[in-house]
């Protein structure tokens, strides 16, 4: 035991040293923000047009204080933000009533708490110049790289997500496990096994809480295992059909097998329940309704956790709700009167990704335009960059420099997506990043040497034994 508990150390250091060089080579340089995206329509075969869309973009300061201590309270101060404004038109001879879906973005990486979103001094929906309701909603990206909306503005369902397994009415049960063994003298913890045979429960999903290591035998059978300290119980979650069967436990000590049984209590919720209770646990946004966070849930299990085989073996851990994969939608109706016009804006944060290899930092904002074409007609477009801060790149020709910033104005949309880069100055210098080599090389070299000194303490103890076997057989 002694003798893998050793090897587990080293390797876990050798680890650490190869993982602190990389970063110490490269040093840390970017902090993703989030994209901005415009309203879109949730009916594809809606007739509406976008006579006119009207991008304003509000940039007074950057987000560089957000990973301080007064976090809070510079996040009540920001208000960098951008507004997109709609001339829609409704080209036939009935009224149009319509829901649009308007994505706010991910929680960029820097930001660790939730801006305000009811904020409607800051942020808001408007309908002919009056402020109109809006509903707060809450989606989990397949993919935090790309954003598809005709994938995910399906999540926003009005109801629960519908699956061919899960439901939110469908039963979970709760184990509780209580070994009842004798520990070795000495012994701190034993180990625990449970095989588990996914034939007798096909209609079953398990969640293992504390258990630290699954080893999967094929389609239908796997192992979980845990240490356990005395007194310590386990839980199990089974979704779905009750265990028909419980699974087979053993116990391990140092030197083998050992006797003992496994007291087993359990009790039952509805599966939506369960995910409500289990979300008190995380990290989530206040305004999330149970709905949001049932549909969150099941999105995760289908895309992330885990199946082996015909076997549903769930994690649900904190990366459910993780920010860079949490999208939050305004979604809002609109009525236009048959051959009539009204003006439609949203005004929403914005959040830049921050390139901090540069002094001083270059700061990247994105604007998704290609979702746009999803309307039934669109024919001008205005982009308006408003700050006092320097260009340095953009990626749409046609910009004219102002007096508040930067002008484009077109017929129909651009092509591509919409990037542009600032600065405070205009001409920024690549950072140093040796401060960042030597913070991370210093720790790097003390476990280097710390290695080495095992590996000669070991070598010294291997020659001692030698010695001493040498002495005996004289």
């Amino acid at each position: 035991m002694k003798k893998k508990v050793f090897t587990v150390f080293l390797a876990g250091i050798m680890f650490f040293s190869t993982t602190a060089t990389g970063w110490a080579n490269a040093g840390p340089s970017y902090w993703s923000g989030s994209n901005a995206t415009g309203a879109m329509i949730t009916d594809e075969n809606c007739p509406l047009t976008v006579k006119k869309e009207v991008l304003d973009f509000e940039i007074s300061r950057f987000p560089d204080d957000f990973y301080s201590d007064r976090e809070v309270e510079e996040l009540k101060e920001y208000s960098d933000s951008f507004t997109a404004s709609y001339t829609f038109y409704n080209p036939t001879d009935y009224n149009i009533t319509a829901t649009l879906a308007f994505p706010l973005g991910t929680r960029p990486d820097y930001l660790d708490i939730e801006p305000d979103f009811n904020d409607s001094e800051k942020y808001n929906v408007k309908l002919n110049g009056q402020n109109i309701e809006k509903e707060i909603r809450f989606t989990r990206l397949d993919s935090k790289d790309e954003f598809d909306f005709s994938k995910e503005h399906s999540k926003l369902t009005g109801g629960y997500i519908a699956d061919e397994f899960y439901h939110p009415d469908m039963t979970v049960t709760k184990y509780i496990l209580e070994p009842v063994v004798d520990f070795p003298e000495g012994e701190k913890y034993i180990d625990v096994s449970l095989m588990w045979d996914s034939r007798q429960n096909t209609q079953t999903a398990i969640i293992p809480v504390n258990f630290t290591g699954y080893r999967s035998y094929g389609e239908n059978k796997g192992e979980f295992t845990a240490g356990i300290m005395p007194k310590e119980k386990m839980i199990l979650y089974a979704i779905g059909q009750p265990l028909t069967d419980m699974p087979e436990f053993k116990f391990f000590g140092d030197k083998g097998e050992l006797s003992g049984k496994m007291n087993i209590t359990s009790s039952e919720t509805a599966l939506k329940d369960y995910f409500i209770a289990l979300s008190q646990e995380m990290n989530v946004y206040k305004t999330m309704s149970d709905q949001d966070i049932y549909n969150i849930f099941l999105t995760y299990i289908k895309k992330v956790s885990g199946h082996y085989g015909t076997q549903r073996i769930l994690e649900l851990g904190g990366d459910v709700f993780r920010g860079d994969y949490l999208m939050c939608w305004y979604t809002y109706d609109i009525t236009v009167p048959a051959g009539a016009t009204v003006e439609n804006s949203v005004t929403a944060p914005l959040w830049p990704g921050i390139v901090l290899n540069y002094s001083p930092n270059k700061y990247e904002y994105s604007y998704l335009l290609s979702p746009a074409q999803q309307w039934a007609g669109f024919d001008e477009i205005e982009i308006n960059i408003k700050t006092p801060h320097h260009i340095l790149e953009i990626n749409q020709e046609s910009f004219m420099q102002n007096e508040n910033g930067y002008t484009y104005k077109g017929s129909g949309l651009p092509e591509g997506e919409l990037t542009f880069t600032l600065c405070a100055v205009d001409n920024p210098e690549k950072a140093d990043n040796s401060a960042y080599m030597w913070l991370f090389a210093l720790p790097v070299l003390f476990i280097i040497g710390l290695i080495m000194f095992f590996l000669v303490l070991i070598g010294n103890i291997g020659r001692k034994n030698e010695e001493k076997q040498r002495k005996g057989k004289q």
